[in-house]
C-alpha cells in the first residue's frame, strides 16, 4: 500500500465542485490535498491511459503519436502495480540504458517523478533498478541486450517504443514470454510511436490483446502552439500519420499520403 496520506471526504468534495474555503485549512490539510493533486493519478488520468479490468488482456498495447502520454501511464501503471503487492517484480525493456534512466526512470514523466517519496526505498542508478517501500522490484534492461533479460523473472513486464527495438524485437519478445510468469496473472505492456511491424501486427491481432490507439491530439497538456505547428506542416503526410495519429503505415496506407 502506497504511504501517500488519507484524504477527507471533505477534501473530495471540494475536488468535484470548486470549492475555494481550502485556502483557510489548516496547513496539514492543506497539504494532504496538495498531494492527492500530484500523486492520484486518477484525477488525471485520459481518455486514452484507461485500463480494463485484468480479465480482459493480456497484452496491453498503446500506439500513440508523439507526446501522447505514453510514458506517463506506463510509469504510473508500474508504480500501482508495485505498491498493489509487495515483492512484486517487474522488468522494464527501452531501446537503450540511456532511454530507460533518462526518460522511463528520471525524465518528467519517469517512475520517480510519478512516485510519492515515501514509495521509494532505493533508486540504483547504475544498475537500473527501483526498490520499493514494500520491496517490490523494478529492473530496466535495453533491447540492444536481449540475453539480459535471460532468467530474469517477473509478474509484469513493461516494453517502451517497442517500434524502435528493430532487429531484436523478436529475440526480445521470445525472452518477455519465457521470463514474465510469476503470479496467477502475468501481464505484458507496450506502448510505442508505431512503425510498420509483423511482430507488432501479430501481436495486435491476438485475442488477449487489448489496443488503444491515440493521436499527439489527444494529450491537452502539450503546448497548444507547438501542436498546431505539427498538424498544419505534418497532419496530410505519412510520417504525421504515423508520428502523429498513432498509425501503423502499411505500403497501402503511406501511399495515400505524401511522404
Amino acid at each position: 500500500m502506497s504511504d501517500t496520506p488519507e484524504i477527507s471526504e471533505e477534501i473530495l468534495i471540494s475536488l468535484e465542485t470548486n470549492f475555494t474555503g481550502w485556502q483557510t485549512w489548516p496547513e496539514e490539510q492543506k497539504k494532504r490535498l496538495l498531494e492527492r493533486l500530484l500523486y492520484d493519478f486518477d484525477l488525471w488520468r485520459l481518455p486514452q491511459q484507461q485500463i480494463p479490468p485484468d480479465s480482459q488482456w493480456r497484452y496491453y498495447i498503446n500506439l500513440s503519436g508523439r507526446g501522447g502520454a505514453k510514458t506517463k501511464l506506463s510509469s504510473e501503471e508500474i508504480r500501482k502495480r508495485a505498491l498493489a503487492n509487495p515483492n512484486t517484480r517487474i522488468n522494464l525493456i527501452a531501446p537503450t540504458h540511456g532511454d530507460a534512466r533518462d526518460t522511463n526512470l528520471e525524465g518528467d514523466s519517469g517512475i520517480i517523478s510519478v512516485c510519492h517519496p515515501s514509495e521509494i526505498k532505493k533508486y540504483l542508478k547504475n544498475q537500473g533498478q527501483v526498490i520499493f517501500s514494500n520491496g517490490s522490484r523494478l529492473l530496466t534492461f535495453s533491447a540492444q541486450e536481449p540475453e539480459r533479460i535471460r532468467g530474469k523473472q517477473s509478474h509484469y513486464c513493461f516494453m517502451d517504443e517497442f517500434s524502435s527495438f528493430e532487429d531484436n524485437a523478436q529475440e526480445i519478445l521470445t525472452q518477455v514470454q519465457m521470463s514474465n510468469r510469476l503470479g496467477t496473472d502475468p501481464k505484458v505492456y507496450i506502448t510505442t510511436t508505431p512503425k510498420p511491424s509483423k511482430i507488432l501486427e501479430d501481436l495486435i491481432k491476438r485475442p488477449d490483446t487489448y489496443l488503444v490507439v491515440a493521436g499527439t491530439l489527444a494529450n491537452p497538456f502539450l503546448a497548444t502552439s507547438q501542436v498546431k505547428e505539427l498538424v498544419e506542416r505534418y497532419a496530410n503526410t505519412a510520417i504525421g500519420q504515423q508520428e502523429l495519429f498513432g498509425q501503423i503505415l502499411t505500403e497501402q496506407r503511406g501511399a495515400s499520403w505524401t511522404r
